[in-house]
């Protein structure tokens, strides 16, 4: 009941309300982990970082087989900059990402955060890899295009950077960019020169 609730609120873009109503659903059953999960995904976009990343440790912290959990803490880790663009705990978001590919080696999203966590970590092989991985299991998107060209570029190899870089390009004149993948964008104009 608490969790349809939530989502119909968060649905409406009333993310205050949904929060407090996924806080009540756990509060009546602190082991629901779908109201965790979900509370995590309000609180990304709301925050505060400190409020989302709790969560998303009790969430790993409830459910320590659970790959998805696994997941939703890493990727928190490697995209939400804690301050001046830095990032935290980057060896704990690597081996939550590994964990994850280990639970569930043919999610090509978690290996997509593996790519990303390898990257926060200065990993470029690890980075590439990843993001391949991700590729042949079937999500042929931006993100990946861009921590390639990304990781190409820190490695010295301009023209696999520019190829990458540009193919992201190309698919963003044709899509609407949410924040994050924004975010990426802007993250990787940084780094590979056009």
């Amino acid at each position: 009941m608490y969790n349809k609730l939530g989502n119909t609120l968060r649905n409406e873009g009333k993310l205050t309300e949904a929060i407090a109503v996924y806080n009540q659903a756990i509060e009546r059953d602190p082991q629901n982990i779908d109201a965790h999960r979900r509370l995590c995904a309000a609180l990304q976009v709301q925050g505060p970082m400190a409020e989302t990343l709790d969560a998303a440790r009790k969430l790993v912290e409830l459910n320590p087989g659970n790959a998805d959990a696994y997941n939703v803490l890493a990727w928190l880790l490697v995209t939400v900059p804690i301050e001046n663009g830095e990032y935290q705990d980057i060896d704990s978001a690597v081996s939550l990402a590994q964990n994850a590919c280990k639970l569930a080696p043919n999610n090509a999203g978690f290996w997509n955060t593996l790519g990303v966590a390898h990257y926060r970590a200065e990993q470029w092989q690890e980075v590439i890899a990843a993001m391949e991985e991700s590729m042949e299991l079937g999500v042929d998107h931006p993100t990946n295009w861009l921590f390639l060209a990304m990781a190409h570029q820190r490695q010295g190899n301009r023209d696999e950077a520019q190829h990458w870089y540009r193919k992201s390009i190309a698919w963003r004149g044709r899509k609407k960019l949410d924040a994050k993948l924004q975010s990426f964008y802007t993250e990787a104009a940084t780094v590979v020169e056009p």
